[in-house]
């Protein structure tokens, strides 16, 4: 809601009239915009001794996948908000692939896998090499497979 006051108004505009129109404030171009859902928010309370006044400092991050195994946490500095849709002024680079499910759970450096894709032979292979023993991660598949069968 929007109130306008309009001190020398002319005999034509009417007090109680509906009105429509367009208000653009800012626009930018060529701007990282992302989900708020994908932004993690830390808060925490400082409170100045002195003067006994307490401040909220607040800290924006989010992840992106570095190839498809590694989630890498950023800072984020922030601009104009838009109901679900946020501007991002640093932290971000175009073509970057945010993720926006489970990061809440993700600390920096936390091994993912991008849902949808097949591993490369080198992922499957580190990924076997963590799985020890010698047994491929596709042979677990195809016992889990067995299993349910």
């Amino acid at each position: 809601e929007v109130v306008v006051s309009l001190p020398d108004a002319t005999s034509s505009v009417r007090q109680g009239v509906l009105v429509e129109s367009r208000i653009t404030l800012i626009t930018h171009e060529n701007t990282i915009i992302i989900p708020r859902s994908a932004i993690i928010e830390q808060v925490e309370t400082y409170i100045e001794p002195e003067t006994n006044s307490v401040e909220l400092r607040r800290r924006h991050t989010a992840f992106v996948a570095v190839g498809d195994t590694i989630a890498e946490q950023r800072e984020l500095t922030l601009g104009l908000e838009q109901g679900e849709r946020v501007e991002v002024l640093s932290g971000l680079e175009p073509g970057e692939e945010l993720i926006v499910t489970g990061q809440r759970s993700l600390a920096d450096s936390s091994r993912i896998r991008v849902a949808g894709r097949e591993p490369t032979a080198q992922e499957s292979a580190a990924q076997d090499e963590a799985l020890g023993e010698g047994e491929s991660s596709e042979n677990l598949q195809r016992e889990s497979d067995r299993e349910g069968s």
